[in-house]
């Protein structure tokens, strides 16, 4: 099937049905999206009615529910070589992948079958892959997976080349026969070459299994990049197999969490508003945008803070009190500057260099009618509370 089918079943309100997909007299698929999604329906049918035709079919004419594309996130943890994310703990701007990054864990564009630029630990292939050490090298001989091997000559079928390995925190047994299902290394040692052996093997005694692997998973990853900053991609090959020190972030699938919320924080940030704000003649939203920095934080001007005016403070703190109970007294209150005219690309802050937010609407809210958005150096740190303030009338519009 076509990438988008799989972008359109987690983003698309509409996605088709049978006959969508394959029309009567088609040979090839269409995905025409003629039914009602149903991740963004009211309610799921109760299987009184399995009708699924696009025009009267009760599982077709779903009703739309209050659920939107916003809120769906897409997280892959597979075959993709730490090194190609560029992981760096508490730092979401550092671990941000570039066009560059793409390229070397996709190509150039996969869904052409244009692999050019691709890093070779992410090719698919049975065979021997050039620029990474040969089968007849030493296991350890490259840090990411080892090294190639010779896939077919231990059994009926060629295996694919790894995209990364990683140790195991216990060593398999494949002598064992209740290790046979479970195990890439042989059985016996006898009558194995060396490059015929995989490098997850012991290299003293190839009946150990010492590593764990992971295959290149390109689809699954071109799909986290397809659907933009709502999609990320983590690696199955832990950093650390064992933690180094309380709380390491870099122990297990950590990175990959914090990926993930890092995703979620940024739509928390960003959030489509229900209706539209006025604006003054300049263009600009008649509002204001209020933070509560975590612990006391004072205002930051690098982030667009100024500490808020005495009676815009007290009436904040006053809406906070039963939040925050008493701790609301003392609470830092900051009002966050509306950026406009040259802060602006294409009508949005979403790139710009100046710490503050935008109020925009159509093309530039993505899936929203209408959104509040933070620029990059704007973005609400873990634990602000965060309020938006129009006419007198305050919402609490995000916050993490």
């Amino acid at each position: 099937f076509p990438m988008q089918r799989y972008a359109n079943g987690l983003k698309s309100l509409q996605v088709p049905n049978r006959d969508g997909e394959y029309p009567p007299g088609k040979a090839n698929y269409v995905g025409t999206n003629n039914c009602t999604n149903p991740l963004f329906a009211a309610k799921l049918p109760d299987g009184s009615n399995l009708d699924f035709n696009e025009r009267t079919g009760a599982l077709c004419k779903l009703p739309l529910g209050s659920r939107t594309p916003d809120l769906v996130f897409y997280m892959h943890i597979g075959g993709v070589p730490n090194q190609l994310l560029h992981y760096r703990a508490g730092d979401p701007a550092g671990s941000a992948l570039t066009d560059g990054d793409w390229t070397k864990m996709l190509g150039a564009n996969p869904l052409a079958y244009d692999y050019s630029g691709i890093d070779s630990h992410m090719i698919e292939s049975v065979l021997p892959r050039a620029g990474l050490p040969p089968p007849s090298a030493v296991n350890d001989a490259d840090p990411i997976h080892g090294r190639e091997w010779v896939t077919n000559a231990q059994s009926n079928y060629a295996d694919l080349q790894y995209a990364c390995t990683y140790p195991l925190a216990t060593p398999r047994d494949c002598s064992l026969p209740s290790n046979g299902d479970i195990c890439d290394c042989p059985a016996t040692a006898q009558g194995a070459a060396h490059d015929q052996i995989s490098p997850l093997c012991d290299a003293n005694d190839p009946t150990k299994q010492v590593r764990a692997k992971a295959y290149p998973t390109i689809r699954e990853a071109q799909l986290a990049r397809m659907l933009g900053p709502q999609g990320a991609v983590a690696s199955i090959c832990p950093i650390h197999t064992t933690e180094q020190g309380p709380g390491d972030p870099l122990f297990g699938f950590r990175p990959a969490v914090s990926a993930l919320v890092d995703r979620l924080g940024l739509a928390l940030s960003n959030q489509c508003l229900p209706q539209p704000l006025p604006r003054d003649a300049a263009g600009a939203a008649s509002c204001t945008v209020l933070e509560v920095p975590r612990g006391g934080a004072p205002c930051n001007a690098n982030l667009g803070q100024t500490p808020a005016s005495p009676s815009v403070a007290k009436a904040m703190r006053d809406q906070l009190h039963a939040t925050l109970g008493d701790a609301a007294a003392t609470a830092t209150v900051c009002q966050v500057r509306q950026l406009s005219g040259s802060e602006l690309a294409d009508g949005t802050c979403a790139t710009s260099n100046s710490g503050g937010w935008c109020y925009v609407s159509g093309a530039a809210a993505g899936e929203c009618p209408q959104a509040v958005i933070f620029s990059p150096l704007g973005v609400p740190t873990p634990g602000t509370l965060v309020m938006l303030s129009c006419g007198g009338a305050g919402s609490q519009c995000g916050g993490k």
